[in-house]
């Protein structure tokens, strides 16, 4: 009698080990934690993307910087003008319209002006 009791208690402790085991196994698959690590990691990558898109944006930013640095005269004049029409853009500008934002072919054109020397052209275009 006392060994059929042992091997009911030990049956009724392996059964129950064994459904928490699958209640275990259930609740990790049902809570939605492999649905926001999946999120997680494609928001990761859409940071790493916008971050290396930035990089390049700034890297072309500074490439006509440079580029302009090297066209431009020493006229002080025409860098005081720039500067004005910079200034007078910002300060014009209204906040509350929705334009189309055509700034990259207004740089682009602004660039290939200064890069042909037509500054007369190239400073509206930039201003």
């Amino acid at each position: 009698m006392r060994n059929q009791n042992s091997f009911f208690v030990i049956f009724a402790l392996s059964l129950t080990a064994g459904l928490l085991g699958v209640y275990s196994v259930f609740v990790g698959h049902f809570n939605g934690q492999q649905v926001y690590e999946y999120k997680i990691s494609a928001l990761q990558k859409q940071v790493e993307k916008e971050r290396f898109q930035q990089a390049l944006l700034s890297y072309q930013l500074k490439d006509f910087q440079q580029s302009v640095a090297q066209v431009l005269p020493d006229n002080k004049t025409l860098q005081a003008n720039y500067e004005l029409n910079t200034l007078a853009t910002a300060v014009r500008a209204p906040a509350s319209s929705a334009a189309l934002d055509l700034s990259g072919v207004i740089f682009a054109r602004g660039k290939k002006f200064f890069q042909n020397k037509d500054f007369d052209k190239a400073l509206p275009a930039l201003g």
